[in-house]
């Protein structure tokens, strides 16, 4: 008789808990879960934009050429994309000073990684609005306007992604 109790406490326990956490999703919807799965970055979104977004492929960026005195070559998979909004999945190089607008995104964490060589191996990003983002070592996507250098100044990167939300992923 006292086993059966002590077992129907249990269940009862367990019961109440789940009641509790479909009860807050119901109530709160996502931003109950989001909460619980770790902090939020500020001025980072909670999620991707509602627009279609064209995926961007690192191996495809790469294979870009931009030489002094040249015109950029872009692959043939990145120029119908070109002026559209298009996403990309990567990794912020650190911006001196804090919070910043405008970060560089590279496919690999730069961590003990050797820094990007080439112009299509980093890709600028400007952030949409007046926000100045912290940096985060976490994989963000950036989601925007996809542009291509046009000018002859070499030193600077051969894409960039402008009016940009940064999303970072949970850790």
């Amino acid at each position: 008789m006292i086993a059966s109790f002590h077992q129907r406490r249990q269940r009862a326990i367990i019961f109440g808990i789940l009641a509790g956490v479909v009860l807050l999703g119901a109530l709160y919807g996502r931003d109950a879960w989001h909460a619980m799965s770790g902090p939020h970055l500020p001025g980072y979104a909670e999620e991707a934009p509602r627009t279609l977004f064209a995926q961007l492929p690192w191996n495809l960026l790469q294979q870009g050429k931009w030489e002094r005195g040249k015109a950029p070559v872009v692959p043939p998979g990145i120029t119908g994309v070109v002026g559209h909004n298009a996403c990309l999945r990567g990794y912020l190089l650190p911006v001196p000073g804090g919070a910043s607008q405008q970060f560089m995104l590279v496919a690999v964490p730069p961590h003990g990684a050797a820094p990007p060589v080439g112009s299509a191996d980093a890709v600028a990003v400007t952030v949409a609005g007046d926000i100045a983002l912290p940096y985060t070592a976490l994989p963000v996507t950036a989601y925007g306007r996809l542009h291509v250098a046009t000018g002859t100044d070499v030193n600077q990167p051969l894409y960039r992604i402008e009016k940009a939300v940064l999303v970072a992923e949970r850790p």
